[in-house]
């Protein structure tokens, strides 16, 4: 790999005023010294990458603007939420959100998803990580969930698995904040109920963290998960509360069992370390990102051609958001078709390609999801209008 490009490349955030004071820094802090501020997806993903190019040496700027002209990166959520220029070359950090169809490259968290357009990079892995303390030997008392209690398969956070564990003489540590202490921490759990779509999107990040916490991880069948293993050694699947429960028994059974996974997710660790990955962000821009830019920037009628492909591709953006949105919220809950009525939120620049979309996107959940949804929509709507009309009657 040669060196970092000479040009600059524009590390889009919209809450760049959080991080003003590391971006006036010619050498800003290690990772480390940040992990209280690096927890949100774009905080993670274009905050942190750009701190570890800058320590590099590369020429990166963080900013809140696009520049016309510029090669610029930002988070999934700011490409979905912000309007999308026709004269920038982007390139989006999707995380765990919908497709960015309209991007001229994508950095995903999950080798699945990686395509033409798609690059695949590993995820940080947690920022000032505190390991397990190594004078809990092998006895195994707390189970850890790093992460939002909702992202945990509700059938692990009843009283039922809370009894089983406490038979075993465990508990369950549900860790909300603090993501980084492992130090108590023996066996990490991470299962999740989630459409096969969305976890197609989740990075390996509970694994790769429990192996660099000198933990031992009990994980739900995930494709990222499943990529990564290579032995029983690297962690242990389990789907259900109950096969938990017989795992853990087991690894208290088995007190060698316990410390040959710990040493070999040392070893595995070594393989993702955060210098790995800066190395692959390296690589995929000196070798796919910049060479892109280049001949996009030399190309003649650029400006048009890029016009002309967000005007296609809009309603298929816009479906593919609805379509992701309601995979990812579950049969509880129901995206708001309502807000493809703004044509500059979604990248629509007509309105009749806004109302394209939304047609797409109620055709899709019709088929998807049959007649209710609508229903209980315009009841609830047919509610509030009676509401108004009976505050606004002059006999009330």
């Amino acid at each position: 790999m040669s060196g970092p490009p000479d040009l600059p490349i524009f590390f889009v955030y919209d809450r760049r005023s959080d991080w003003r004071d590391v971006a006036a820094l010619d050498l800003p802090p290690h990772r480390d010294e940040l992990r209280e501020r690096l927890q949100w997806g774009p905080d993670v993903w274009i905050a942190q990458t750009y701190l570890a190019l800058k320590r590099r040496g590369w020429n990166v700027v963080l900013t809140d603007e696009v520049a016309p002209g510029s090669l610029s990166l930002v988070h999934g959520r700011t490409y979905l939420h912000e309007r999308r220029p026709h004269d920038v070359f982007l390139v989006v950090a999707q995380g765990d959100l919908a497709p960015a169809l309209l991007a001229d490259h994508v950095i995903v968290q999950n080798p699945r998803q990686a395509g033409r357009r798609a690059t695949f990079v590993p995820h940080w892995p947690q920022s000032g990580l505190v390991p397990r303390d190594p004078s809990r030997g092998s006895r195994i008392e707390r189970v850890g969930y790093f992460g939002y209690p909702s992202g945990l398969d509700p059938s692990f956070r009843t009283s039922g698995f809370q009894c089983g564990l406490a038979e075993l003489g465990l508990e369950l540590v549900l860790r909300e904040e603090a993501w980084w202490d492992y130090s108590e921490i023996d066996v990490v759990l991470a299962v999740r109920r989630m459409h096969p779509r969305v976890l197609a999107a989740k990075p390996a990040s509970k694994l790769v963290n429990a192996w660099r916490g000198g933990c031992l991880a009990l994980l739900g069948p995930e494709p990222a998960f499943s990529d990564l293993r290579r032995s029983e050694l690297d962690y242990l699947e389990v789907g259900t509360p109950d096969e938990a429960l017989a795992a853990l028994r087991r690894l208290r059974d088995e007190p060698g069992l316990f410390r040959a996974m710990v040493e070999n997710g040392s070893r595995r660790a070594a393989e993702l370390t955060p210098e790995r990955i800066a190395e692959r962000w390296e690589s995929v821009l000196s070798e796919v990102v910049v060479p892109a830019y280049l001949r996009w920037s030399r190309g003649r009628g650029r400006r048009l051609a890029r016009r002309a492909r967000l005007h296609a591709l809009a309603p298929a953006q816009a479906l593919a958001e609805v379509r992701f949105a309601v995979k990812a919220a579950g049969p509880s809950a129901r995206p708001s078709l309502y807000k493809l009525r703004d044509p500059k939120q979604r990248g629509l620049e007509t309105r009749a390609r806004a109302r394209l979309a939304r047609f797409l996107a109620v055709l899709w959940l019709l088929r998807e999801e049959g007649p209710a949804p609508f229903v209980r929509a315009l009841a609830r709507r047919g509610g509030r209008r009676a509401r108004r009309a009976q505050r606004g009657s002059p006999n009330h």
